[in-house]
């Protein structure tokens, strides 16, 4: 079955849930049940990036006092090839409509098939934060690269400058010293303060959300 044929199917049969924020990640082992509730799958990676960027996001919440937080980590699938695993998850994406996807995640190549999806994804008024990526510089990393009204790059700083391995960005988070480097854990933490902020003005529309981020977050030191 192709690509597109198995994402058409999940679109189709998958349950409707209530889900504030979704993060697509390769793996988490640790079960967050206090003001995060998002089970663990078990799926784990060597890297156990999937742990520690759900970490850095229940962290955040409880940094910025919030209310309790359903979410979900949709997993790679280590039977298909990253790009396949990532299109059928980011169309479980699709189904679910949550109030902000967390993308802690990036590469160099532009896939249209993936752009399509992250558009419709933004139809449905999501907030995507996406990691800027760790080349050091440039805007050269998808998805945080698409032309998408709903799309927030994060990058990382260091001392309020940009961080020497964190690429160019819409918004600008500080290292936390709790994470790994690099601007997946900023991404995490900025899809955090994104929920709080959705929460805080529930008829704001994405690209509101987007506008107000940029305000906020969209300025460093030189």
């Amino acid at each position: 079955m192709t690509t597109a044929k198995l994402i058409s199917f999940f679109i189709l049969c998958l349950p409707v849930f209530a889900v504030d924020i979704v993060q697509i990640d390769v793996g988490n082992e640790k079960n967050f049940t206090g003001i995060l509730t998002m089970p663990a799958n078990h799926k784990t990676h060597s890297s156990k990036h999937g742990t520690y960027m759900a970490q850095a996001l229940e962290d955040e919440l409880k940094h910025q006092r919030s209310k309790p937080v359903t979410a979900k980590q949709f997993l790679w699938d280590y039977e298909n090839s990253p790009r396949t695993s990532l299109l059928l998850n980011l169309a479980k994406v699709v189904k679910e409509k949550p109030k902000v996807l967390s993308l802690s995640l990036g590469g160099k190549i532009y896939d249209e098939l993936e752009e399509i999806i992250l558009d419709e994804i933004a139809n449905s008024d999501v907030v995507i934060v996406a990691a800027a990526g760790n080349s050091g510089g440039g805007r050269q990393y998808y998805p945080a690269n698409y032309k998408n009204r709903c799309i927030l790059s994060v990058g990382t700083t260091v001392d309020k400058r940009r961080a020497d391995y964190s690429n160019d960005a819409m918004i600008w988070l500080e290292y936390n010293e709790k994470d790994p480097k690099g601007t997946s854990s900023s991404t995490a933490r900025m899809a955090a303060i994104v929920l709080q902020i959705r929460r805080g003005e529930p008829k704001a529309t994405c690209e509101e959300i987007v506008l107000t981020m940029r305000m906020l977050y969209g300025t460093i030191k030189k």
